[in-house]
């Protein structure tokens, strides 16, 4: 074979190589969650419920909570595009119920009001007999993103979220439709 087709075929092999590894780099964030729903692929159990993870999404337990997050599709996006929070509420406080949201809506307007958002609530979610409450944050200057803290399975979890509001309400309807009891 002559040298300088040798040649050729290092550079054409050296720069598939490079465009494959700028478009890996790129995209990255959006083959994390595929990699981690290989190894979880039904989501995960904790706390005795099973909790399903979105297919965008990765969970890892940190102590008493899991953490949910979100991942964007490339490097350019922001990240993490949403968080979701959840911690399985201590018996004697789950059995208190409703009369539990005073105090901890009071708590919610308190803490958002200082960043001048606009906050809404108590908000109720219902789905297949299950109903939750939250209270949700709104920036003035962003209403695409929002905050909320939430009151699951009438008190049983206490979950804290951060993203696109549409996440939130993927993320309450499937929560419910998993813990049917």
């Amino acid at each position: 074979m002559p040298k300088w087709k040798i040649h050729r075929w290092i550079k054409a092999a050296i720069l598939v190589s490079l465009a494959a590894a700028l478009l890996l780099g790129i995209y990255y964030p959006s083959l994390v969650p595929r990699i981690w729903h290989l190894r979880y692929p039904n989501g995960v159990h904790y706390s005795g419920r099973d909790i399903l993870v979105p297919p965008e999404w990765i969970a890892d337990e940190s102590g008493l909570t899991v953490r949910l997050t979100k991942y964007p599709k490339s490097v350019f996006d922001e990240m993490p595009q949403a968080r979701i929070f959840l911690t399985p509420m201590p018996e004697q406080i789950a059995a208190v119920g409703e009369d539990f949201d005073q105090p901890w809506e009071a708590t919610f307007r308190a803490r958002h009001a200082a960043g001048g958002a606009v906050t809404q609530g108590p908000v109720k979610y219902r789905s297949e007999g299950k109903e939750s409450v939250c209270m949700e944050s709104y920036p003035k200057n962003n209403p695409a993103k929002m905050s909320a803290t939430c009151m699951l399975l009438h008190g049983e979890w206490l979950m804290e979220f951060v993203g696109n509001p549409k996440d939130l309400d993927f993320f309450l309807e499937n929560f419910h439709h998993m813990n049917r009891k």
